[in-house]
């Protein structure tokens, strides 16, 4: 799962398509649960003399008790703000797997003409030991989160993955409120063995509802928690394929801001639903 809750359906589509730039799976298993439609660009660059850029402003106050600003935690854009958390992944039909994340929220870094703050997202498999890191791209900007991509190795590939446009929502959403939009998902898979490319693109449209706040009760005790619903289209006419996420993230507490589950159910029977729960974490927040 991406770590920042408002960019998680971004994130979700990034591994989709690095999985078919792998000539793997995906099948349009493209999204997560929050609001992604097109936002404003964020700065240019500073020239490579000047320091970076400073962070930009908290998101405003919520607008009430039922609000979903609390469910972005500002710390996630700060360097040094690290997880490393442990989820269980129930597939309809087939016995729970676990995987442990380590991420951790780097210096802001040039990417597709921009300057956002990067999270690098390393996996590890089951002995423990880590896999290659992919680095995500993404920012806070005027009440909005906003994302631009992704690059990670993937076997003998570099992937590059890119927002056109940049997708972004509200921090700030009120119960029944819908956030709607669409974008592409460009990939650049480039060889490191030739250097040569495959480039692909595919669409991406999405409505995303915030539910409001609900009692989650998880392994790591019971959770004050934002709940949004996602029903995603990836792809188009006889291509396309449609999947509906529900995805709760902490309101307040120690883990504010972080994603707890995530239930996906493709629509059409073609795939399996699963749901993803986080079961252990530590949170250092900066």
């Amino acid at each position: 799962m991406n770590r920042n809750p408002w960019a998680i359906g971004a994130g979700i589509a990034s591994i989709a398509a690095v999985m078919a730039a792998c000539g793997g799976g995906g099948g349009g298993n493209g999204g997560g649960g929050f609001p992604i439609m097109p936002a404003a660009p964020a700065p240019e660059p500073a020239p490579s003399s000047s320091p970076p850029p400073p962070p930009p402003a908290p998101a405003p106050a919520p607008a009430s008790a039922t609000s979903s600003a609390p469910c972005t935690n500002e710390a996630d854009f700060h360097a040094g703000t690290a997880r490393d958390y442990e989820e269980r992944t129930t597939i309809s039909g087939q016995s729970p797997t676990v995987g442990r994340t380590v991420e951790t929220v780097g210096e802001r870094k040039s990417f597709a003409g921009v300057t956002p703050v990067t999270v690098k997202v390393e996996p590890h498999d089951t002995a423990g030991n880590p896999s290659p890191a992919a680095e995500n791209y993404h920012d806070l900007i005027n009440g909005s989160v906003v994302s631009y991509g992704s690059i990670a190795q993937v076997a003998t590939q570099v992937i590059t993955v890119t927002f056109d446009p940049p997708v972004g929502g509200p921090v700030d959403m009120q119960p029944g409120q819908v956030a709607s939009g669409s974008y592409k998902i460009k990939t650049v898979a480039v060889s490191t063995a030739d250097g040569s490319k495959i480039e692909t693109e595919y669409p991406v449209s999405r409505d995303l509802t915030y539910v409001g706040r609900e009692t989650l009760q998880t392994e790591m005790g019971a959770f004050n928690a934002c709940k949004f619903t996602n029903r995603q289209t990836t792809g188009t006419g006889d291509t396309s394929s449609v999947t509906t996420f529900t995805t709760w993230v902490a309101a307040e507490g120690a883990y504010r801001g972080q994603l707890l589950k995530i239930h996906t159910r493709p629509e059409g029977g073609s795939r399996p639903e699963f749901t993803t729960e986080r079961i252990k974490m530590t949170y250092t927040p900066k």
